[in-house]
């Protein structure tokens, strides 16, 4: 956080810094802390759904190989690489590729 105040900082100097008003009244650490609060909010969400993430990974793992492969199949149809489907459903690369001719 400490080098996003001083890049903001700097920012902000260069796009308003001659402004005397917005001196006066502060709107650098007003602005600074409303950009701060974003990126926490941001930041959070991110958590958030990393963590959901998790658990549909976990449970697309848990599911029998003929639920994965149809899993795997709707994810290749959406375009995700076969490294990416095999690390997700724990199939192996061979039957990831075989739904692609199919």
């Amino acid at each position: 956080m400490r080098v996003m105040r001083i890049l903001m900082g700097i920012l902000y100097d260069y796009l308003y810094g001659d402004i005397e008003l917005f001196k006066e009244e502060g709107v650098k650490d007003m602005l600074t802390e409303k950009l701060i609060l974003d990126v926490d909010l941001i930041m959070d969400e991110r958590d958030s759904l990393k963590n959901e993430l998790d658990i549909i990974i976990h449970a697309i793992q848990n599911l029998d190989d003929g639920a994965k492969l149809v899993v795997a199949q709707g994810l290749l149809d959406r375009g995700m690489a076969f490294e990416m489907i095999m690390e997700t459903t724990k199939l192996p690369l061979g039957k990831i590729k075989e739904l692609q001719t199919t």
